[in-house]
């Protein structure tokens, strides 16, 4: 899971919610 894709959306954010 990714902590920071909630504090910012980015590219890696996609990732982390696949």
């Amino acid at each position: 899971m990714c902590p920071l894709c909630v504090l910012h959306v980015s590219y890696m954010c996609l990732l982390c919610v696949l």
